[in-house]
């Protein structure tokens, strides 16, 4: 039997494995097997498409709303689909036994392996090896290799290759499932197949263009036929190669969508598999020059370091414009693939300093939905722009109405009306691009607008308080979601302070420099006059931050909760809810579910002492549940600014084996994007 994927595996610290096969593990390996490229990601799905196997396949920044509270990411026709018939049985590693099952995803280089020996009713085993992956030369190609091995006789099969259509979104609460397109055309011609779809309510038509490569002992030929009959030999191998190019009229016109994605296709046949592998192997190579990082740490410690770092690399490609990071990435379809907080704070970071051209495009997506977040701020009595909680294709608030609480509950959904800190953190993640970068290009044509109109935005938001004799922000929800509609949450106070000064600093330094033509064509545009600007400072020095002595309170209040900590531990290590508390009152509590005051001192670490971050950090992480991926990985930053060393690496493990050992339980749902930033 020979190992035709022996040349493809990867060095020790460089891979994943699935070794045997539990169904109750299908959707979590689907998940964390995702490949992907910036444009497209596709879930790890086996080929065969076993029983309660989940085919995702995504374009980045591709939504639409039908059947659905609000938009979501689409999940596309499935390319990776590829059956086997031996005497009438499907080979699947559900429906059959099978002698030995891995799969490897090779972090490196970006591959997908798998080795199966399926043993059929008969007794008749068949060794079958395969190979894929999404392309990082030509973000529109994907390809697939299989090997197929009649171990013991002669015998027929029949061959299945289709994109599969008949998939679904999963729909979330009260929703259920639903499909967001129609198939448009199919159609077969000089040895290709094409197929296209067009969404229902966004109209976005996706191109597949795709044909299957045969091998044989007596021959080779390219076939675009999706049902083949051939005879295989015992002991002889049968190689199938299936090429795909995938285009959407995001990035091309309707009328060029079929002719593309047949160019890209006989590209890669022309090519040829040897050529395209190796050509997406060394792109793939480069960027890991780059973001590599070795540890003197054991090796599960270093490959679940590359693993966070390899579902980092396929987020992000400088060709693809006008996306952003999903919470969920392209893995899954958790938060129905919206942009939150997570996108700027947690995941921007990692292309601010390696890849700063994909970072700035990030950054336009928001520049883009400048006039939408005018708009949304305006239609609440406000000046200037206020961006969603949830984010998509439009800029619109794609918050949807309802969520399940940890309990399985159905409870009604408040952040996309209260959430107010998704303003002040764009106008972070910009000052912390320019600062990083120095890219005065954008921050004069673009960043700069986002930033004074998000301050004009906090500007009107702010309420003067008598007996405070300050401004206070009321209504708002923080990090801490466990805590709604509070007054004066800190962390939302103090960055929207920080957001105010910035934008003031930023307007008086461009302000002074001689022939800023760009900077006065941006000040008349948005008719900026210096008192206004200068008011920012004024109110931003006087708005009211909770605080009982070195301790900021995490909002007014919050000290008079009732006082419960944390206890209680899982088998992980992650804190579990005390006794005697639901989770209908954790409101109630002092109990938060993720940094919160935490949070302030991990961005703005610089303004506190470390006597005051110590302080804040053994009162707050006693009364943190961390029921949010992104916690632990701030608790390991802001422990580490304490230096509490142990609390500081028991953490950043938590954060570390998040996603590949499911710590939270809901990988199947996607990668947490934000966590592995």
């Amino acid at each position: 039997m020979s190992d035709f994927l022996k040349r493809y595996l990867p060095e020790r610290g460089w891979f994943i494995k699935e070794e045997g096969f539990d169904k109750r593990r299908q959707s979590f390996y689907e998940t964390i097997f995702t490949l992907g490229n910036g444009y497209m990601g596709s879930r790890g799905v086996l080929e065969e498409v076993p029983y309660d196997a989940y085919p995702g396949t995504y374009i980045a920044g591709l939504y639409d709303k039908t059947g659905s509270f609000v938009t979501e990411l689409v999940n596309l026709p499935n390319p990776w689909e590829f059956k086997v018939i031996v005497g009438g049985e499907k080979l699947d590693i559900v429906a059959m036994d099978f002698i030995h099952h891995w799969r490897i995803l090779n972090l490196r280089y970006g591959l997908l392996l798998r080795s199966t020996v399926f043993k059929t009713a008969q007794g008749k085993r068949f060794d079958y090896q395969s190979l894929r992956f999404l392309s990082h030369a030509n973000l529109h190609m994907g390809c697939m290799k299989i090997w197929l091995t009649s171990l013991d006789e002669d015998t027929d099969i029949i061959v299945q290759n289709v994109v599969d259509t008949a998939v679904y979104n999963k729909g979330m609460v009260m929703e259920g499932r639903k499909k967001h397109f129609q198939v448009e055309e199919i159609s077969q011609r000089q040895r290709l197949n094409y197929l296209e779809i067009k969404t229902f309510e966004t109209q976005i038509s996706v191109g597949y263009s795709w044909t299957l490569e045969v091998e044989t002992e007596e021959q080779s030929y390219i076939t675009p036929e999706r049902m083949l009959h051939l005879k295989v030999k015992q002991g002889k191998t049968i190689c199938f190669t299936l090429y795909f190019s995938i285009y959407s009229t995001r990035e091309v016109k309707r009328y060029r969508l079929k002719s593309l994605a047949n160019k890209t296709l006989k590209a890669m046949l022309n090519t040829g598999f040897e050529e395209v592998v190796k050509e997406h192997c060394k792109a793939m190579d480069e960027k890991w020059e780059i973001v590599d990082i070795k540890t003197k740490a054991d090796e599960e410690v270093q490959t679940a370091l590359r693993f966070n770092i390899y579902h980092l690399l396929i987020l992000g490609h400088p060709e693809v414009k006008d996306v952003s990071i999903p919470a969920r990435g392209l893995s899954g379809e958790g938060y129905r693939g919206h942009i939150f907080w997570d996108a700027e704070i947690f995941a921007l970071p990692f292309f601010i300093y390696n890849f700063p051209e994909i970072a700035r495009e990030f950054l336009m997506y928001r520049y883009r939905r400048l006039p939408r977040a005018r708009e949304n701020a305006r239609q609440l009595g406000y000046k200037g722009a206020r961006f969603p909680w949830e984010s998509a294709e439009t800029g619109k608030e794609a918050t949807p109405p309802w969520h399940k609480d940890l309990d399985g509950t159905i409870i009604e959904i408040k952040t996309g009306q209260l959430e107010e800190h998704i303003n002040p953190d764009i106008v972070y993640a910009i000052y912390h691009y320019y600062l990083v970068t120095n890219d005065r290009e954008f921050l004069f044509n673009y960043g700069l607008e986002i930033v004074f109109e998000i301050a004009r935005y906090l500007d009107s938001r702010l309420v003067w308080d008598e007996k405070k004799n300050a401004f206070v922000i009321p209504h708002v929800i923080g990090p801490d979601e466990f805590h709604e509609d509070v007054d004066n949450n800190a962390f939302t106070n103090y960055i929207t302070r920080w957001a105010l000064l910035v934008a003031r600093n930023l307007y008086f330094k461009f302000k002074d420099w001689e022939n800023n033509y760009k900077f006065i064509r941006l000040v008349q545009k948005l008719e900026l006059c210096d008192d206004e600007v200068e008011g920012w400072r004024e109110k931003a020095l006087n708005i009211w931050i909770p605080r009982k002595g070195e301790l900021i309170e995490e909002f007014e209040g919050y000290f008079k909760k009732k006082d419960v900590k944390v206890t209680e531990f899982d088998e992980n290590g992650l804190p579990l809810i005390p006794r005697g508390i639901s989770p209908r009152n954790l409101k109630d509590t002092k109990l938060v579910k993720q940094p919160d005051v935490l949070m302030l001192l991990y961005l703005l670490r610089d303004e506190f002492s470390h006597n005051i971050i110590r302080a804040i950090f053994l009162y707050y992480d006693k009364r943190t549940l961390h029921k949010s991926s992104l916690s632990p990985s701030i608790s390991a930053i802001v422990a580490l600014l304490a230096r509490n060393y142990t609390k500081a690496y028991k953490y950043f493990l938590l954060s570390l084996y998040s996603d590949v050992k499911n710590l939270h339980g809901n990988t199947s749902e996607g990668i947490h994007t934000a966590n592995i930033g």
